[in-house]
């Protein structure tokens, strides 16, 4: 119903598969990351939207992969907020992501600041910090960026969770 909507998180995918090759994971015999219809999955979030739904838990692997789509996504969201802030009714969306963290672009980072506190969650997975098991599981991460990334979201955001891996 639309009134036990309002009280629920939903996971959302909007994109299925990793780009990333690990020798581990059976992920990796997959062709690669691929995204849903950005359209048809907006009109059905905004759906989920207008019948009260206010908190959406992102569950792509890859959410900040791929820079337009992202910042579809959040501008979509961003738009929410404004309407109800016009209306002088207050934010109470939640929406978590799982991020990539050496792909976190200025563009992505200007819109992230554009929401309220609380607003938004990031789950950030790293496979290893060390740089020789990233050669032997063929997985690359710039650690220096996704540092300076992670970094740069742990001052600025008020929640974030760090998963790490090693």
């Amino acid at each position: 119903t639309d009134h036990d909507l309002k009280t629920r998180t939903i996971y959302v995918e909007a994109s299925r598969g990793c780009p990333y090759k690990c020798e581990f994971c059976l992920s990796s015999l997959d062709k690669t990351a691929w995204s849903f219809p950005l359209a048809s999955f907006l009109i059905e979030i905004d759906h989920l939207y207008e019948r009260g739904l206010r908190q959406f838990k992102f569950v792509d692997r890859t959410f900040n992969l791929k820079k337009e789509f992202t910042s579809t996504i959040l501008n979509f969201f961003l738009d929410k907020i404004a309407k109800r802030t016009a209306l002088g009714l207050e934010n109470d969306l939640f929406l978590h992501f799982e991020l990539v963290p050496d792909h976190l672009s200025e563009e992505l980072k200007t819109l992230i600041l554009k929401f309220p506190n609380g607003c938004l969650q990031f789950e950030i997975g790293i496979q290893t910090l060390n740089t020789e098991v990233q050669r032997l599981i063929s997985r690359k991460t710039d650690l220096k960026l996704a540092k300076e990334n992670i970094s740069w979201l742990s001052v600025r955001i008020n929640r974030v969770i760090y998963s790490l891996v090693d």
